[in-house]
């Protein structure tokens, strides 16, 4: 039985550069690439699974035959600019056109045909947006009544890759023949990591300045298969495999063992297990990804979803160091950029992510980020700007957690007590992190502007540093006297919140001084103090 063919089938939905949302076939996204704006799916999150595909299908068809560095530079050159050869990926892709029904009795794409054991879901568990299990039902669902529980064979593949790549630690893994229980399924690949692609104008665009030709060191990536390639696909459960070699394998990846189930024209659900897996530490074959130092080794910076994209410059440019490694994405940029290729004035850069709760074993958030600057800044004069930047972000931090302070300290002067300690209360702590939150979001598109207008060829360093300072100083000068505004009489008098009788009484007055003078010193005088407790 075969049934919906993915390369001539409409599953893909995209944005075109009318303003209008389309579904198009995987053979139609790539013959009008250039005149589409980019993906457009359900969630980010989905189109980053969907963005993946693309691209191991760019690397099956694109980049097999590369030899060596100036092999692969002059391959992307030429791609970039004269465009996504049609005939080539058609041409790879009607080869395999048997390997891409989503229901077959062999090769079901991104299925094992025989998975007879693991965990059953219905239709709510399958769509990611609303990620459903069967015993806890969301209150205020996307989707309710029947819509919940069939869906169309196009929603069923955009879901099946989607589950594959960021699937949760929910489901329970099998007995082994000794009775002993197998270890968690962990979360999927995708789910692990703090990704960050590169956007351009098109969709052609940005599948290119995310085709990444070459590893770290210049040469080709390792020879390998993707899955659809693979004439006895991996089907035991929870399968260490070493590091991929090849791109097309890391982007095919078989986080999950799936097999969807289908009666007549419906899909009812799908059933699952663990699949392949390796370790996360020092996997930089992965090149969509933050990093972060994890005692001696790198390993995936997750995303929070409370936290902009732009506070995390310095794992996003950063040079590598001791405690930075720098995403594959933006390391290939930069070496784009040292052979002379334009790729344009500004980068942009983007992240989606999903928040897990407890333990990975369920989804509790997902959204998406960007953040655009100076192409220059991947550069040689990178070199000297971005260190210098992220020096001005830490001043910036350290400034909003002085209004982070100021707002504890204006609690404590209306009666909140601290703790047995002298550390702020729950009650402190909370009002600090919430105006932290409000000082991040006045601070967020004056920072996004500040630095996209950044020339590095035209500005001086200083000039533009300082131009900073000032901007945060006002905004965050501003939110410390609206603050100090808000409190009463009360707060004016001020209270005594210790027992310790050492301690003196704490007054709006006092906190708003302390305040003022902490933050110049942090952004005018450029003095880093940090006392936040």
């Amino acid at each position: 039985m075969r049934k919906f063919n993915l390369l001539e089938e409409s599953w893909i939905i995209v944005l075109d550069k009318q303003g209008k949302m389309r579904e198009l076939s995987l053979l139609d996204v790539f013959r009008n690439s250039n005149d589409i704006v980019g993906l457009a799916n359900e969630l980010p999150t989905l189109d980053i699974a969907i963005l993946r595909l693309l691209l191991a299908i760019m690397h099956s068809a694109l980049a097999r035959e590369v030899r060596d560095y100036a092999e692969g530079i002059r391959i992307w050159r030429d791609l970039w600019e004269n465009g996504i050869p049609f005939d080539k990926v058609s041409e790879y892709l009607e080869k395999w056109w048997d390997r891409f029904y989503l229901f077959d009795d062999n090769y079901p794409f991104y299925q094992i045909a025989a998975l007879d054991k693991g965990t059953e879901y219905g239709v709510p568990k399958l769509l990611g947006i609303l990620s459903e299990s069967g015993n806890k039902v969301r209150q205020f669902p996307q989707r309710s009544g029947k819509g919940k529980y069939i869906i169309t064979h196009a929603e069923a593949v955009r879901w099946l890759l989607y589950v594959n790549a960021f699937d949760d630690t929910s489901a329970k893994p099998t007995k082994t023949k000794d009775g002993s229980k197998r270890p968690s399924v962990g979360a999927g690949w995708l789910g692990r990591l703090g990704l960050v692609y590169a956007v351009g104008n098109t969709l052609a665009e940005t599948l290119l300045l995310n085709f990444v030709i070459l590893d770290e060191d210049g040469n080709p990536w390792g020879t390998g298969q993707p899955a659809w390639e693979l004439d006895i696909p991996r089907d035991g459960e929870r399968t260490p495999i070493p590091f991929p070699k090849s791109q097309v394998g890391l982007l095919t990846l078989q986080s999950r063992r799936l097999r969807l189930k289908c009666e007549n024209d419906l899909v009812l659900g799908y059933t699952l297990l663990g699949g392949d897996f390796f370790p996360k530490e020092n996997a930089f074959c992965e090149q969509m990804t933050l990093w972060r130092k994890d005692k001696n080794d790198y390993v995936p910076k997750r995303h929070l979803a409370s936290k902009q994209l732009w506070r995390d410059f310095q794992s996003l440019t950063s040079y590598d160091s001791d405690s930075c490694h720098r995403p594959g994405i933006v390391r290939w940029l930069n070496e784009i950029e040292a052979n002379d290729v334009y790729i344009g004035d500004q980068i942009k850069l983007a992240t989606a992510f999903i928040g897990f709760g407890d333990k990975d074993f369920f989804v509790d958030d997902t959204g998406s980020d960007s953040v655009s600057f100076n192409a220059k800044l991947l550069t040689s004069m990178g070199a000297v700007w971005v260190p210098r930047i992220c020096e001005v972000l830490i001043s910036t931090e350290d400034a909003v957690k002085a209004v982070g302070t100021l707002a504890a300290d204006l609690s404590e002067a209306t009666g909140d007590k601290l703790d047995k300690n002298d550390k702020p209360s729950a009650a402190m702590s909370g009002k600090r992190e919430a105006t932290k939150a409000e000082a991040y979001f006045r601070l967020d598109e004056p920072f996004r502007t500040w630095l996209r207008d950044i020339d590095p060829k035209i500005d001086k360093i200083n000039v533009k540093l300082d131009q900073w300072r000032e901007i945060s100083y006002k905004i965050l000068s501003e939110l410390g006297r609206e603050l100090v505004g808000q409190m009463g009489t009360k707060a004016f008098i001020g209270a005594f919140s210790s027992s310790n009788s050492e301690r003196k009484p704490m007054n709006s007055s006092i906190a708003y001084n302390k305040f003022m003078s902490k933050i110049y010193k942090i952004l005018k005088k450029g003095e880093v103090e940090d006392d936040e407790q």
